[in-house]
C-alpha cells in the first residue's frame, strides 16, 4: 500500500509541476505583446495617454485603453472618463486589430497580406506610429 501511495504522490507532484510550467509560459506569451518598427521619432503634438518607450507604444499611468468598432481604439483618462486620443489599426488585405497587454498597445494581423500599422489621431490628423 505504501508503494502505491508513494507512486501516486510522485505522479501528482509531476503533473502539478508540469501544469504550473505551462501556465507560466502562457502568461508570458499573452502578457507581453510583440514590439513593432517605430516610424516616428516622437509622438505628434496633442497625443495624450501613451508614450514611445523601448520601441513600443506604452500606456501611461492614469489612462486606459478602450477598444472600439472597426479596428479603432480610444485612450481614456481614468479620472473623468474623457477620451484624450483615438487611434486605429490597418493593413492591406485581411484585418488588423488593436490590442493592449502588459501596458503595450499593438496591432495584431489576421490574414494580413502586408504589415499592420498603428496610427494615432491628434487634432484631426492621423499619423502612422508603428508597423507590426
Amino acid at each position: 500500500m505504501k508503494t502505491k501511495t508513494l507512486g501516486a504522490l510522485v505522479i501528482l507532484t509531476s503533473l502539478t509541476l508540469m501544469l504550473l510550467s505551462c501556465a507560466h509560459e502562457a502568461t508570458n506569451q499573452s502578457g507581453s505583446p510583440s514590439k513593432g518598427k517605430v516610424l516616428v521619432k516622437q509622438l505628434p503634438a496633442g497625443v495624450e495617454g501613451v508614450e514611445l518607450k523601448d520601441g513600443a507604444l506604452r500606456l501611461r499611468s492614469g489612462f486606459t485603453f478602450v477598444k472600439k468598432p472597426r479596428h479603432r481604439f480610444a485612450l481614456v483618462r481614468i479620472s473623468n472618463g474623457q477620451t484624450v486620443t483615438t487611434g486605429g489599426c490597418g493593413c492591406t488585405g485581411g484585418t488588423c486589430e488593436p490590442t493592449a497587454g502588459g501596458g503595450i498597445i499593438v496591432c495584431e494581423g489576421s490574414n494580413c497580406t502586408g504589415s499592420c500599422g498603428l496610427a494615432l489621431t491628434a487634432r484631426g490628423v492621423s499619423t502612422r506610429i508603428i508597423e507590426f
